[in-house]
């Protein structure tokens, strides 16, 4: 029996280590962090269900995300290119396995989460300064030159060409950021380092190039102001540096200004082309035009996940060369086109089940003077609801690194939610 125990813990431990070097793993390319969930969603097919079957926010969190996976595979079934569809959608469980997987690992060893911090410290501080040096002498530290456009050089340290360094940060934000409290809450100058990270991420961000990411850094900054517990001092500061460095980055004419202020104001301003009012450029109104076009005609199942590149071709949906792409760039309107009604439903009421518990907790800080949620809890949901939210430009809602990113903080949150009547 002894033998059997140490040999469990073992095999735990790996896991542990597999769960908390992914945010390494995603700075590396797809190839590590995918084998890394596959392995922990097959690890979670061999754990006993006497270890999660008396939980019962597991099972609503199974039943619902299953019920999702169901959908899309049958829409994959229904697809015309079923082999691109099932590509994605076939395998799509083992993020759901993934997360309960997560939830088993912190249930019987919740120090991963210390661990995970760490790293994810080193992952941020390598990242920033890298980009500062990527910025200011246009190759990173590997030799990776600053990415050049029309609109000028965008930072993107070792992503390299894939211009996502924003939108890494900005995404593992409100989980860094939650950890720290979690843990260093009440350490002496916890928070002048906080105050600090978030200076400097602001300024990264910006240089990132990437609009949604620093519209969705900002949004999460007013929603920790706003709702994490005693945190006046750091929400005054925040407000401060914040105002400080946007308005120091808006007079300052460089390239990240280009793209970020002028060219969004430009895209904000109302705008028509053929006498049809279009959506923040043309090549987006037409994605989203063409998007809700095959929605009309594949109401419930949609035409399959990413299907959306091979229908737009046809000539009903697809009105000029700017029509088309490989997915339409917004999580909700991809879902109607791709998988219909019934899974556009359930992510959509997910988003609205997070908006009713932060409001809840917005409700019980202000008006009830009283702790509803932690920290911790707060930063994942902060997490999940810019992930979801639905007023932005998004990559492919079925991309592996980005469902990787969506996916990671939900396991952390089942393990937080276990013993918590939230609604």
């Amino acid at each position: 029996m002894k033998l059997y125990l140490n040999h469990q813990l073992k095999i735990n431990k790996f896991f542990e280590y597999l769960v908390i070097l992914i945010p390494i793993f995603l700075i590396s390319g797809p190839f590590l962090s995918d084998l890394s969930i596959s392995l922990l969603s097959i690890y979670c097919l061999f754990i006993h269900k006497t270890y999660y079957q008396h939980e019962k926010i597991i099972k609503f969190f199974f039943f619902y995300l299953i019920t999702f996976y169901i959908l899309i595979l049958i829409s994959s079934f229904l697809a015309e290119d079923k082999f691109l569809s099932l590509k994605n959608s076939l395998f799509y469980f083992r993020f759901v396995l993934f997360s309960v997987c997560f939830f088993y690992l912190l249930k019987n060893n919740e120090k991963i989460l210390l661990k995970l911090f760490f790293v994810l410290i080193l992952c941020f501080s390598i990242l920033i300064f890298d980009g500062f040096f990527q910025a200011y002498f246009k190759y990173n530290l590997i030799g990776l030159k600053i990415n050049e456009e029309y609109l000028g050089s965008r930072v993107s340290s070792f992503f390299g060409e894939e211009l996502i360094l924003g939108s890494y940060l900005t995404r593992l934000f409100p989980i860094i950021i939650g950890l720290g409290y979690f843990f260093f809450k009440f350490k002496k100058g916890f928070n002048f380092y906080l105050i600090f990270f978030i200076f400097l991420m602001e300024i990264i961000v910006f240089l990132s190039g990437e609009r949604t990411a620093f519209f969705l850094f900002n949004i999460t900054l007013f929603l920790l102001m706003v709702l994490l517990n005693d945190t006046k001092k750091i929400s005054i500061l925040s407000i401060l540096i914040v105002s400080i460095v946007v308005t120091s980055l808006i007079i300052h004419d460089g390239p990240s200004k280009k793209r970020i202020i002028n060219e969004t104001i430009k895209d904000l301003k109302p705008k028509t082309y053929n006498s049809e009012f279009v959506i923040i450029n043309r090549q987006y109104h037409e994605h989203y035009l063409s998007a809700v076009k095959i929605f009309k005609d594949n109401i419930l199942f949609g035409v399959g996940p990413k299907n959306f590149r091979v229908i737009c071709k046809n000539q009903k949906y697809n009105f000029s060369e700017y029509t088309c792409s490989t997915h339409p760039h917004n999580t909700y309107v991809q879902l109607l086109s791709e998988t219909g009604i019934l899974s556009f439903i359930l992510i959509f009421s997910l988003f609205l089940l997070v908006i009713i518990i932060l409001f809840k907790q917005f409700y019980y800080k202000f008006f009830k003077k009283e702790i509803f949620l932690s920290n911790l809890e707060i930063c994942i949901l902060i997490h999940i609801f810019i992930s979801l939210f639905p007023f932005t430009p998004t990559g492919s809602f079925f991309n592996n690194w980005t469902s990787i990113i969506y996916y990671y903080p939900v396991g952390i949150l089942l393990w937080l939610f276990r013993n918590k009547k939230i609604l």
